[in-house]
């Protein structure tokens, strides 16, 4: 859906910068400001490496210092050994439990390694001190339907009421997702017709339109022209092959013999 990639770079970058302003100044613990400055420069010309190692410094130096924890764990993961990083930003964690960007990146790192009732916790934390915080509410919504918690519907009705989302289908594909596993065929229909009009050329959406209407609502007379829709959309699309036989064949099924 909306890209934790996408998610992921926003958030490093905005830390980095900020982090990066702080330690320009100067302050009484000098030397450990210098490791965070060179670690920040290192980070954002995309030398992880040399910026694990200036944060690892700066975290030795002074164990308690929330950004070079933070540093550590954003360079950690972006050198291929996110558990190590999980464990930093863990860390950083239980010295600050009450700072945003810990908490956020704490919950976002445990979704990134899937443990998604673990990410809960913190991400529910990050909300709480930034309610208006939509990357926040995103990766709530997306556990929370890996997990099947009853109170995903409610993040993703947040995301397809905000100003950022509003004309998109993916909030509104996701809820009708969720209505068909929770077997409420009716409202699921409802939510994929959404999603449809705003994306009456997205094939996913045309495709789970027409098997709610056909195999969960009874009414595959309704379903046929989406399944047609889908075949038209997906037919220079060779690595569906194989789900567009199953379609094609189900629409034969479906179709009126008009030699009658």
């Amino acid at each position: 859906m909306l890209l934790l990639k996408k998610i992921t770079f926003h958030f490093v970058f905005v830390f980095i910068v900020s982090l990066f302003l702080v330690s320009c100044s100067e302050g009484p613990r000098l030397s450990n400001n210098e490791l965070l400055k060179a670690g920040c420069e290192a980070a954002m010309k995309g030398n992880w490496k040399d910026a694990s190692s200036l944060a690892g410094r700066a975290v030795k130096q002074d164990p308690r210092d929330i950004n070079a924890r933070v540093l550590l764990a954003l360079a950690l993961e972006n050198s291929n050994h996110l558990e190590l990083g999980v464990d930093e930003i863990k860390a950083a964690s239980k010295l600050a439990p009450g700072d945003f960007i810990v908490q956020f990146n704490f919950g976002r790192m445990l979704f990134k390694q899937g443990r998604y009732g673990e990410a809960v916790a913190p991400l529910k934390i990050a909300l709480e001190l930034r309610p208006d915080n939509m990357d926040a509410v995103i990766l709530l919504a997306q556990a929370s339907s890996a997990l099947r918690l009853p109170e995903a519907p409610n993040y993703y009705a947040i995301i397809a009421t905000n100003p950022r989302f509003r004309d998109k289908p993916d909030p509104f594909n996701e809820l009708g997702i969720i209505y068909l596993r929770d077997k409420d065929p009716e409202r699921a229909i409802r939510y994929f017709i959404k999603a449809y009009r705003l994306a009456p050329d997205n094939y996913i959406i045309a495709l789970n339109l027409a098997i709610c209407l056909d195999k969960y609502n009874n009414d595959p007379a309704k379903a046929l022209s989406f399944y047609k829709k889908y075949l038209k959309l997906t037919e220079k699309n060779p690595e569906i092959e194989a789900k567009r036989l199953k379609v094609s064949r189900r629409v034969k099924e479906i179709e009126p013999d008009k030699s009658k």
